[in-house]
């Protein structure tokens, strides 16, 4: 789980942010 978290963080996080034009990062769906 912690490698998927690490990419989530890393690659995943920044796309959506920029996709959906989240403003902060807090605002993307986090993973459980």
């Amino acid at each position: 789980m912690n490698r998927m978290k690490e990419r989530y963080q890393a690659q995943v996080v920044p796309a959506l942010t920029k996709r959906f034009g989240y403003k902060n990062p807090m605002q993307v769906p986090r993973l459980r």
